[in-house]
């Protein structure tokens, strides 16, 4: 949802002149797979960034000829937020389940959420 209200940045045109983006849905919006999904970013796309990209053949991503490539990436929703994820922490409670181990690791050496 956030990429779709991109055009309303500072020069948000700029962006795709130097790196490429990453798209992912959100919990309760659906998955890449969802063909509706997929057309609605493009025909945003289309419309508010520049008419020339177009989806490639897997329609795993938005190419065009002179700018940076627009990619779809697939997400395994988890309907779980950063407040709750500091909540276990303070409560002692493990997070292994809702994120990947090297996150956790990083988070537990730097005492991030420990007050």
């Amino acid at each position: 949802d956030a990429f779709l209200e991109i055009h309303t940045w500072k020069d948000f045109d700029r962006l795709f002149e130097y790196a490429a983006m990453v798209v992912m849905s959100r919990p309760g919006n659906g998955q890449w797979a969802a063909q509706p999904l997929r057309k609605k970013v493009t025909s945003y796309v289309q419309r508010h960034i520049h008419s020339g990209y177009q989806a490639d053949t897997m329609e795993t991503k938005l190419n065009h000829p002179h700018l940076c490539e627009i990619y779809f990436a697939p997400v395994t929703p988890l309907d779980i937020s950063s407040s709750q994820i500091r909540n276990m922490i303070a409560k002692g409670e493990t997070i292994k389940d809702w994120v990947p181990p090297l996150v956790a690791e990083y988070i537990y050496r730097r005492r991030l959420f420990n007050g």
